[in-house]
């Protein structure tokens, strides 16, 4: 499965393949976890394990966005990695 694009790996998610789960995990676990970590919340563990449970829930709205899968992949997990006042930019974007 290691050859197939993350999308790809997401809509077979959609359809409940474990396998692209297992990808998608070995891609994108330490992303996720290094996410949790630097939230700071309690039980980094159980959070990361809610944001791939979200992921399969909602593996199948994926199709219907133009977002690039990986960056869907860490908007849902941002949603429970992250508190909501991390996710304003720490430093503007833009100095006047």
């Amino acid at each position: 499965m290691g050859a197939l694009s993350d999308a790809d790996l997401l809509c077979a998610l959609a359809q409940n393949d474990l396998e692209a789960l297992r990808e998608l995990h070995r891609r994108y676990a330490p992303l996720l976890y290094a996410m949790a970590e630097r939230s700071k919340l309690p039980d980094p563990d159980t959070r990361v394990q809610d944001a791939w449970l979200l992921i399969m829930r909602q593996a199948h709205c994926h199709a219907s966005t133009s977002l690039e899968a990986r960056l869907w992949l860490i908007g849902m997990a941002r949603q429970v990695l992250m508190p909501p006042d991390q996710y304003r930019a720490t430093a503007p974007l833009i100095s006047a």
